[in-house]
């Protein structure tokens, strides 16, 4: 096992009211960086696609799915004491405003990781919306600090590191 330079570790301080937001499009690795934050509370959307809708007809799964882990994500933020950890592609700009809006009601502050992949991957998706979200490094309104990592980075082994 190799030792961790600075270079493998983003360094993220999320605060006792912080919501993590980590980014990016499916098959970006983001679960990885998502896997292990001591102290802090994980949601994805696995866990409720995991955990329910066995019942429902297959048209409906997906929809409701979405549903039901929109209302983890409101219930955590206004309920939970500690940070938070949110495992959401957030590709839509419709997303990333109802998550600006549920951390102002809810006071906490806002933070991106954005997993970026190359042109190409995954399976030829366009993924220029981080370059444009995050123009010369600026962060976007409303968020209290946004990153733009490689998805070659996160494969490679670089951890996330969220200190209070």
């Amino acid at each position: 096992m190799r030792e961790l330079s600075v270079d493998d570790v983003i360094q993220v301080k999320l605060g006792s009211r912080g919501l993590l937001v980590i980014g990016g499009p499916p098959g970006a690795n983001r679960a990885l960086l998502a896997a292990a934050v001591p102290g802090a509370t994980l949601i994805t959307p696995n866990q409720t696609w995991e955990n329910t809708l066995h019942w429902a007809p297959s048209l409906l799964r997906y929809p409701l799915a979405r549903v039901k882990h929109w209302l983890r994500i409101v219930k955590n933020a206004l309920t939970v004491g500690g940070p938070i950890v949110l495992r959401e592609p957030a590709t839509r700009q419709i997303t990333r405003t109802a998550l600006r809006r549920l951390a102002w009601v809810s006071g906490r502050d806002l933070h991106l990781i954005w997993v970026d992949s190359a042109t190409d991957e995954p399976r030829g998706r366009r993924l220029w919306l981080a370059r444009r979200m995050l123009v010369g490094g600026a962060t976007p309104p409303g968020w209290q600090s946004a990153r733009v990592i490689s998805r070659a980075k996160v494969r490679d082994g670089l951890t996330l590191r969220v200190t209070a």
